[in-house]
């Protein structure tokens, strides 16, 4: 199965002739060539990555690179994918403390039973703490909802800041991905 790194963002895609043909860049729409084609990757993963500049579209792009893997995750799965991975690209922007041009860093991968997606900043990191009660209704949700909906997450301070999380997929989403029907009881 061949992968495309494009050459304009950044962005690793997956082609799979039997659901996806890769010929733009989900992120920034660049024409993928033949020559953008990325060899070695794990047979056992699905990967995807990008950069994006450091503004609020950033958010925007990430969720339409995770759209690559949709087709592997339910429905409810890939909406908590995607709200989380906004979530936490807009706390990197808003809150990483960097300056103009700065990236924000995506990746997300599928392995085996779980999806795992990380968040990345060059700001220099910080201790994650809990919404309290009397945080304004506005904000402080980021992390909240990573921690409600995640099976796991965390935050890797240095050398630079990145925040990931991991959502253990279900029976049926597996079946698919593997092109079996589910057991049945």
């Amino acid at each position: 199965m061949p992968y495309h790194r494009c050459a304009e963002c950044g962005l690793t895609v997956r082609s799979d002739t039997r659901r996806f043909t890769a010929r733009s860049c989900p992120s920034c729409s660049a024409r993928l060539e033949h020559t953008d084609q990325v060899d070695g990757l794990e047979p056992e993963s699905t990967t995807i990555s990008g950069r994006f500049r450091a503004e609020p579209r950033a958010a925007y792009a990430a969720r339409r690179a995770l759209e690559e893997l949709a087709w592997e995750l339910d429905r409810s799965q890939f909406s908590v994918a995607a709200l989380l991975t906004t979530e936490l690209i807009a706390n990197a922007i808003e809150h990483a403390g960097t300056g103009p041009g700065s990236e924000v860093r995506f990746d997300a991968a599928l392995i085996e039973d779980h999806l795992r997606v990380a968040v990345g900043d060059d700001g220099g990191g910080f201790a994650p703490v809990a919404r309290s009660p009397g945080a304004p209704l506005d904000s402080h949700w980021g992390l909240h909802l990573v921690d409600q909906l995640a099976d796991r997450w965390g935050v890797v301070a240095e050398p630079r800041s990145l925040v990931w999380f991991e959502l253990e997929r279900s029976v049926s989403s597996q079946a698919a991905a593997a092109g079996a029907a589910p057991a049945e009881c």
